[in-house]
């Protein structure tokens, strides 16, 4: 098992993106949570995980998407907009910007 002493924590507080910089009760408390999580580690790569079946993702997953295909040209239904508010399938409205750019 690795040791997380001053050496290797000053090295991981280097990788940091703004170079970490702790007091020594706050140094030694986090040397301690590390080990604490170096021997949980250590403790699972004890266990014999030959007869585990390997997973990809912890549930299943399965495309849900549907194929694209047009199935009517007609985009806006009859029924939602007056006849007179719809030109060739466009729906007309009033002009929202002047040619003066007002």
């Amino acid at each position: 098992m690795v040791k997380v002493d001053d050496k290797l924590l000053g090295y991981l507080m280097s990788l940091s993106h703004f170079h970490l910089k702790l007091d020594e009760s706050r140094r030694n408390k986090l040397k301690k949570d590390l080990s604490a999580v170096l021997r949980y580690v250590s403790q699972l790569q004890e266990l014999d995980t030959s007869q585990v079946e390997i997973l990809q993702r912890p549930y299943p997953l399965k495309n849900i998407g549907h194929s694209d295909e047009v199935k009517s040209e007609n985009y806006l239904p009859a029924s939602v907009l007056p006849t007179e508010k719809v030109y060739k399938n466009y729906l007309v409205v009033k002009q929202l910007i002047n040619k003066d750019g007002a």
